[in-house]
């Protein structure tokens, strides 16, 4: 008759307890092998990120000339200080038996042409004036203000935003330059200094810093 071994209580729960650790263990490797074959894995690297990823363009915004129309010349050229005399000749006004420095730009041809924002801005006032006509003046910038002198008619009021290309008006004509007809002139202040509107064209707001 063989006798019986009798097992110490804590062996039991021992053994039960391997035994469910090792069935866990087999499972998470079997499930893992599993996954593996049957799911493609796709690894992200740095290269497939930029293919994926447009960049992006940042699109810097200049100053446009107030018209559109390719056949409009510059009639009286802005007076600088600095250039040749037979330039500054060019560049007077002559008005009241008096010479006075032009302080802008004289756009014009025969027809009258619409006259655009140069730039987006604030409209800071609107005046109509016996010598120099009808002006609106704009607010560009902190630093840049545009005054749009002898306009024949206004499309805008006081206090508008307007946006870059938008028209303001018409040339028209103006008693201070009566000679040259139907034109835009044009001054540009920067910083309170008046300065040419041609050396702003195609410039951005960054460009004319300083």
């Amino acid at each position: 008759m063989k006798k019986k071994i009798k097992l110490k209580p804590f062996v039991i729960p021992t053994i039960y307890g391997i035994v469910t650790v090792s069935l866990v263990v087999s499972l998470f490797f079997v499930g893992k092998n599993l996954l593996k074959d049957s799911i493609p894995v796709t690894y992200i690297t740095s290269s497939t990120i930029t293919e994926d990823i447009e960049p992006v363009v940042s699109e810097k915004k200049i100053f446009k000339r107030p018209y559109k129309d390719e056949d409009i010349k510059i009639l009286q050229n802005f007076y600088d200080a600095n250039s040749d005399k037979t330039s500054q000749e060019n560049s007077l006004i002559f008005y009241e038996n008096t010479y006075l420095q032009n302080s802008g730009i004289d756009y014009g041809k025969e027809e009258k042409f619409d006259v655009y924002s140069i730039y987006e801005g604030t409209i800071i006032d609107i005046q109509e004036d016996d010598i120099l006509g009808k002006i609106v003046q704009i607010q560009h910038t902190n630093e840049i203000i545009a005054s749009y002198q002898c306009l024949g008619d206004i499309k805008v009021s006081k206090n508008d935003t307007v946006v870059q290309g938008q028209i303001i008006g018409s040339s028209g004509t103006c008693n201070i330059s009566k000679n040259i007809g139907n034109h835009l002139h044009l001054e540009i202040s920067q910083q309170g200094r008046i300065i040419n509107p041609e050396s702003i064209f195609d410039k951005s707001v960054n460009d004319l810093v300083g």
